[in-house]
């Protein structure tokens, strides 16, 4: 019974953190290097990565990929690409390779919201209700093949 109480306590607590069971997604303590390109969209593609990651380095052109796309959604779809888990320089660095808009995740709150595992994708209506979860890179396939499973899996097919 003690085992199961405890079990209890640490589900709750991740929980009320906003751990891997949140429902809505928490942007508060993003730190921002651009414009956000989720700011007016219905939906919002969030993709979290990290410049140790191995998958996440390999995930550049499926991100490029996403964002070329989004942007000829007429605004519907917002890319929204977030690093993290590292020192900020390093981060900083990062952020210049990939390009375009990045958010950085600081104080590693964010990650904490996904779940874990890198890189995460995820989407979110303009609410911030999540819709789905997504880790790992999917491979085996060319980009745009890749791209599309990844937007069908986080139900972005009738946007992406």
């Amino acid at each position: 019974m003690r085992n199961l109480l405890i079990v209890l306590a640490v589900i709750a607590l991740f929980v009320w953190r906003g751990g891997f069971l949140a429902s809505e997604v928490d942007q508060s303590t993003l730190r921002a290097a651009g414009p956000d390109p989720c700011a007016r969209a219905e939906k919002c593609l969030g993709v979290y990565l990290t410049p140790w990651c191995p998958h996440c380095l390999k995930s550049g052109p499926l991100v490029d990929e996403l964002r070329q796309r989004a942007a000829l959604s007429g605004g519907r779809v917002g890319v929204k690409v977030i690093v993290g888990r590292d020192e900020r320089a390093v981060l900083e660095r990062y952020a210049e390779q990939l390009g375009g808009p990045v958010f950085f995740d600081d104080d590693g709150r964010f990650f904490r919201q996904v779940g874990g595992g890198v890189p995460a994708w995820l989407s979110w209506d303009a609410s911030g209700h999540i819709l789905e979860k997504m880790h790992g890179r999917p491979t085996g396939a060319p980009t745009p093949v890749l791209a599309d499973h990844v937007s069908e899996t986080l139900g972005l097919a009738d946007v992406l």
